[in-house]
């Protein structure tokens, strides 16, 4: 496979390269040659024409195409450009499938545009990887990208979204072999052969910075609210941002991130709603932790030289770089130091997009602010000689701004706030003695339980039906202090407190113990009636009274156990399992009582 790339200057010079590649096909028997068209120009027809002028010269010939915010030849940023590059595969069995389809394309079944991809690319023999260009709209891509994981498990995509000028309104265009120079369109190209081999991979480098955002509403791609408040509020608080036709440009490299599935994402809204609410390009689902991210050079450009080794090892003979324009905002005129380590690896032509797409496992992402590659070659890697290409490291500029470390100390103070605010969380809700929870905590949590109280911290209201409660009390508690001293009764109630934590693990996610205060504990066990919660109790009562300490007597306490009943407040369950206490203790004490 060879890798040739233009910049388009007039017709005459760009036939004559084209001429050039066609005599290089021409001498290989059965060679496909396949083209990407990216054009900066705002005067769309300039795709058209460029695509009319491959047809004539490489009559039949697949391409894609996208309008874009700057290109890539040879790693280099070529700004206010057209640029052309052929993929000339040289195996007689390689072959390129281009299509193209509207988004809002449905077949007869109504299946939308991703589906239809993916069972056309799915038909095809020896895929390897897709390329897809495709324009943006305001409404979400999360359904696109959900469609296209149904590609079969070995195939590589990698992509971008044409990009437009007014991020508000989208006017982008897109152009393929298959089809005409279009808005709301998405074209792609399947990379097929026996001897075609691939590799794909990403690159972030951006930091999420400050405290996490929750989202508390939001509507498909729509995020209405940040910790109650509307969403735009934590760019104006954060980057004094106006809500205003400057917004988009205010906010460009400083995108929302946060994980799923273990895959770092990265997402910049498009534009603000008057209400303040941030309209993204992929849906964003209610209690989703987010932060503001910024890049940092010294990991974007490490990350870049990490990946370059890596794609070495494959031995590519063309790399395909579609970067964000957001990247390019960043860098400025420095932006071509994250492209050129893989120069040093073999040709690389690429684009600056409006949003980057990469699959990754079984899913395919759509990203913002990110770099993705797609390495390709035929035949064996060892059948390749290492491209000979060297970039020095003296053209590669280290970021060490006074803005890198001023982000970089935000972050450490910022993560050593949340770990104090942590720590605080835990102290307040806990008892430090025994490593329960404290009688405020406990209390909120049988009030959410009985329905008292809303659900807060993860804590989700239990079946009323299926409720019940344990209070118990260590007997004679006074009396040990008085004979084996505070120290010993400390003791005996750590050890209470372990047995507890043990028996209430058998409840996973609805089993919680707290200390009531002094010597009294409670017991809260979700989808556990009466019966269940008495034999709860009984495990309780024989396990403590089987624990030895040195020095003293085994130790006992008195068990109370009662079900939550439907319609009755939390005073009203709390006020009858503190009788069912005090009947075990006037019946003896170590012993369990059901009301």
């Amino acid at each position: 496979m060879k890798l040739y790339q233009i910049i388009y200057h007039d017709d005459e010079s760009f036939k004559d390269e084209l001429s050039k590649i066609a005599a290089q096909r021409d001498a290989i028997p059965d060679s496909t040659a396949f083209f990407n068209i990216c054009s900066c120009s705002t005067d769309f027809s300039m795709l058209t024409h460029a695509a009319s002028i491959i047809e004539d010269i490489f009559p039949g010939a697949p391409y894609i195409g996208a309008s874009t915010y700057n290109n890539i030849v040879n790693a280099e940023n070529v700004p206010e450009s057209m640029t052309i590059c052929c993929w000339l595969f040289e195996d007689a069995r390689s072959y390129v499938h281009v299509g193209q389809l509207p988004l809002a394309e449905t077949n007869e079944q109504g299946i939308n545009a991703g589906s239809i991809i993916a069972k056309e690319v799915n038909s095809l023999s020896y895929v390897r990887a897709v390329q897809l260009f495709t324009t943006l709209e305001l409404s979400s891509m999360t359904e696109l990208c959900d469609q296209l994981g149904a590609l079969n498990p070995s195939i590589h995509l990698v992509g971008g979204a044409a990009f437009f000028p007014v991020i508000n309104k989208p006017d982008a265009r897109v152009i393929s072999s298959a089809g005409p120079c279009a808005d709301k369109s998405i074209v792609y190209a399947a990379l097929c052969g026996p001897r075609v081999h691939v590799t794909s991979l990403f690159i972030s480098g951006w930091k999420p910075l400050g405290r996490e955002l929750q989202v508390t509403k939001s509507e498909g791609n729509i995020v209405h609210e940040f910790d109650g408040k509307p969403a735009f509020e934590a760019y104006r608080h954060y980057l004094h941002a106006e809500n205003d036709e400057s917004f988009a440009n205010t906010i460009r490299a400083f995108p929302l991130a946060f994980q799923q599935d273990g895959v770092s994402i990265t997402r910049e809204p498009i534009f603000c709603t008057p209400e303040g609410s941030l309209v993204l390009t992929s849906d964003i689902s209610n209690a989703r932790s987010m932060r503001i991210a910024y890049g940092d050079p010294d990991a974007i450009l490490r990350d870049a030289r990490e990946a370059a080794t890596i794609i070495r090892r494959f031995k590519p003979e063309g790399i395909l770089a579609v970067s964000c324009a957001s990247r390019h905002v960043f860098w400025g005129d420095q932006i071509a130091q994250e492209t050129r380590p893989f120069q040093e690896v073999a040709p690389t032509y690429g684009m600056y997009s409006a949003s980057e797409f990469v699959r990754t496992g079984s899913s395919v992402y759509q990203n913002n602010v990110s770099l993705v590659i797609l390495a390709l070659r035929e035949g064996k890697a060892a059948d390749h000689i290492p491209y000979a290409n060297q970039v020095g490291n003296d053209q590669i500029h280290m970021g060490s701004t006074p803005t890198l470390r001023l982000a970089t100390f935000i972050q450490a103070v910022t993560d050593e706030l949340e770990e104090a605010n942590r720590k605080l969380d835990i102290m307040a809700r806990m008892d430090t003695l025994t490593g329960l929870y404290n009688r405020g905590e406990i209390e909120r949590r049988i009030e959410v339980a009985v329905g008292g109280l809303p659900a807060v911290g993860g804590f989700s209201p239990l079946d009323s039906g299926e409720t019940s409660l344990i209070m118990l009390d260590v007997d004679n508690f006074k009396a040990i202090n008085d004979t084996y001293g505070h120290k010993a009764g400390d003791t005996v109630l750590q050890h209470l407190g372990g047995t507890l934590r043990r028996f209430s693990r058998a409840y996973p996610l609805e089993g919680v113990a707290g200390r009531w205060g002094g010597e009294e504990f409670m017991v809260l066990l979700g989808n556990c009636n009466a019966d269940a919660a008495a034999r709860v109790a009984e495990s309780i009562r024989l396990h403590f009274s089987s624990i030895e300490e040195p020095g003293m007597e085994t130790q006992t306490v008195s068990l109370g156990v009662t079900q939550v009943r439907r319609g009755e407040s939390a005073d009203d369950v709390l006020r009858r399992v503190d009788d069912a206490l005090y009947a075990a203790k006037a019946k003896g004490k170590n012993c369990v009582v059901v009301f």
